[in-house]
């Protein structure tokens, strides 16, 4: 069958679909970036961005193409849009700034756990973040989600994000995150932290962290974690013969909050692989190894701290590489 017989549709329906949805015959997105240039004076990409999110709306989607995009302040997106990005689509602050985008939901009709509806507003559980590259550049955290209700986050890449990767705020729950990929390439973003969630009844598989401080720090509760894994080593230290710097003081899992669960997940060289706080926690069929090149020592592979109560670690394997690795 030929596209054309695919789509062929007549006047009204396609009118019909169109207004409601957006995605007659493939159409994936509601507004493009492209049709926001820089108007004149504007020396960076935050403007156009702004008034591109503002234009979507409820239930609306923004495509960002293929391209490099400068920031100079956080774009805010407060008004139930979502956003798809080419995957060779980069936004990059150059700036000092809290985050490069910054999802509060609040305002709009998804937000309805502990708030009520407002008139006019569709109660949107679909919304999300998918694709591209976020780049804080050492200068700002990547994302902040935030009184978000059944989100989706897909395919995204956060790059140099100080001092955080992802913030998944508490006032939120229903994530579901799949395939971020977290990685420092610049020197001095020491203490950092990838994935930073305070939210609750959350779903996050197959993530990938590679050299910041803290992989994954948790506080919220009742998570699951599955298939994530966190290494270390590849910024070089700062003083020559000296450890990693991204590995000084790390922890790859950091434990909080309570009734959160990791399974098949993997702590890669770090001072501590799992830490734990809080109660009913969960560490099944995981891993823990040292990469004894890096020079790692006095190591714990798992710390339980004092409050923690109710702790299952149940079927995981743990090698030290004969450093003096302690549980």
């Amino acid at each position: 069958m030929s596209r054309m017989s695919v789509c062929k549709l007549s006047l009204p329906l396609v009118i019909a679909v169109w207004g409601v949805a957006g995605v007659a015959c493939g159409v994936e997105h509601d507004v493009t970036l492209k049709d926001y240039p820089r108007l004149a004076g504007e020396r960076d990409d935050t403007a156009r961005l702004q008034r591109a999110v503002d234009a979507t709306g409820d239930l609306g989607v923004l495509f960002i193409p293929r391209g490099e995009y400068a920031v100079s302040s956080t774009i805010q997106v407060t008004n139930g849009a979502s956003l798809l990005l080419h995957k060779g689509a980069t936004v990059r602050a150059i700036a000092k700034m809290d985050y490069l985008f910054n999802f509060d939901l609040s305002h709009t009709g998804c937000w309805a756990w502990g708030g009520t509806l407002k008139e006019g507003h569709p109660h949107d559980q679909g919304m999300f973040f998918k694709g591209g590259h976020l780049d804080g550049n050492g200068l700002a955290s990547c994302l902040r989600l935030n009184r978000f209700f059944h989100f989706t986050m897909r395919d995204v890449i956060f790059v140099n994000g100080f001092p955080r990767g992802l913030h998944v705020g508490g006032s939120g729950c229903e994530l579901v995150a799949d395939n971020l990929y977290f990685r420092t390439l610049k020197s001095g973003l020491a203490g950092n932290v990838a994935l930073f969630t305070e939210g609750s009844d959350s779903y996050y598989s197959n993530i990938v962290v590679v050299d910041y401080t803290t992989g994954l720090r948790v506080r919220g509760g009742s998570n699951a974690f599955i298939h994530c894994h966190v290494w270390g080593g590849a910024v070089p230290p700062k003083k020559p013969g000296g450890i990693p710097e991204m590995l000084e003081n790390s922890v790859c899992f950091d434990l909080g909050g309570g009734m959160n669960v990791l399974r098949d997940c993997y702590a890669d060289t770090g001072v501590i692989g799992y830490k734990v706080y809080g109660a009913s926690q969960q560490i099944v069929g995981s891993w823990f190894l040292n990469n004894v090149n890096f020079g790692l020592k006095d190591i714990l592979a798992v710390k339980q701290d004092a409050g923690s109560e109710n702790l299952l670690v149940a079927d995981c394997s743990f090698r030290g590489s004969g450093m003096g690795s302690r549980v």
